[in-house]
């Protein structure tokens, strides 16, 4: 432990009020009697021991205190390095190339960018590195978003830049134009209205991407991506047949209904209600439940206003993120009810199998 390295999480407060320090976040501190100056000097560059001799304290002062830390959560004590994969010509004249990066802009400008996404991951329990491993697991996630509206696109940028890379963003029906609703302030402009959403969005995804593919990138085979599908709107039964069999967690966005749009549940076969349960629910519920489905079908989905649209999909976002870093999430086996009018007063609703849907045998 005295050789170790350790740093302050990102945001940490150090203050000294009279004979005692405080570090911590607003809600959450631990105080000692060291002087600021040492918990501000745990910067990852220098050891505890030698912290403490430049400090002029005792060893076991050191380490009592940065126990204290990593016990409350605020320390990291490990090193992550992101590994960018690169193109390297065969060519025999080619240039050699070694891994130090410290003069590569475009590492440069990776580790600029990833900086905020840390702050998200380095406060989850049990992380020591910063975060950094987290954001870097989060290219092994290929995640479908299906759908043609706003909320969709919007999704799709968001997970992209958030470092999913295998994101890939699908019309529920056809190929789909881009037409001048989708113009939302997003990632599209009026220049893209007639272009196929689909081959725009490939290309805008090597723009907005935390670690932007390569436009002949292949999945690799020896490669394992976990399967996500996010269906913004009405699912086809035999898609959610699919990835009921191919055991495939999908989450599932209802299309808008009036001022409200429900979110969820996020669907783990064989382990949470699915979406044949909840259908099942509502009919038992309610009588008229069938003709009300049959109404909103023939009617078909409206699109929602804008502010709407970034809310829901920054919503959907974090707990698809949230899912992919420590596997849990608000709404496995939930949905949240959310109206444009009150949007901070979300509706949470619980869902259980139902005895008579047959992901229930």
């Amino acid at each position: 432990m005295e050789d170790l390295a350790p740093r302050l999480k990102v945001g940490t407060l150090v203050l000294s009020q009279g004979e005692r320090t405080v570090i911590g976040r607003i809600d959450h501190a631990i105080e000692s009697n060291l002087p600021a100056s040492v918990a501000s000097a745990l910067n990852g560059k220098i050891t505890c021991r030698q912290v403490s001799q430049r400090a002029g304290i005792t060893l076991d002062e050191m380490l009592r205190l940065v126990s204290q830390l990593d016990t409350a959560n605020l320390l990291d004590t490990t090193s992550t390095k992101i590994t960018v994969e690169r193109f390297h010509s065969s060519h025999p004249s080619r240039s050699s190339h070694n891994n130090d990066d410290s003069n590569d802009g475009a590492y440069k400008q990776l580790q600029s960018r990833i900086a905020p996404e840390l702050t998200f991951t380095t406060w989850l329990d049990n992380v020591k590195d910063g975060g950094v491993e987290l954001i870097a697991n989060r290219r092994n996630y290929d995640v479908t978003v299906i759908g043609r509206s706003r909320v969709a696109t919007l999704l799709y940028g968001i997970l992209l830049a958030s470092g999913v890379s295998e994101t890939n963003l699908q019309p529920l029906r056809g190929n789909a134009t881009i037409n001048d609703q989708d113009m939302c302030g997003g990632y599209l402009h009026a220049s893209d209205i007639g272009l196929s959403l689909k081959t725009r969005a490939e290309e805008l995804s090597r723009e907005i991407s935390l670690f932007p593919l390569p436009a002949t990138h292949e999945k690799k085979e020896n490669r394992s991506l976990q399967h996500i599908v996010v269906c913004v709107g009405a699912p086809d039964p035999d898609q959610l047949q699919k990835w009921m069999s191919d055991g495939t967690p999908h989450l599932l966005i209802e299309d808008p209904e009036c001022a409200s749009i429900n979110i969820g549940p996020l669907v783990l076969p064989g382990k949470t209600p699915c979406w044949r349960c909840i259908c099942l629910a509502r009919e038992d519920q309610n009588n008229s439940w069938h003709d009300i489905a049959l109404q909103r079908i023939a009617a078909g989905a409206s699109e929602v206003p804008v502010s709407v649209a970034h809310h829901v999909a920054g919503l959907i976002a974090l707990e698809i993120l949230r899912f992919i870093d420590i596997g849990k999430s608000e709404l496995i086996g939930n949905s949240v009810r959310m109206s444009y009018h009150t949007p901070l007063d979300l509706e949470h609703r619980l869902h259980a199998r139902h005895p008579a849907c047959g992901c229930n045998w």
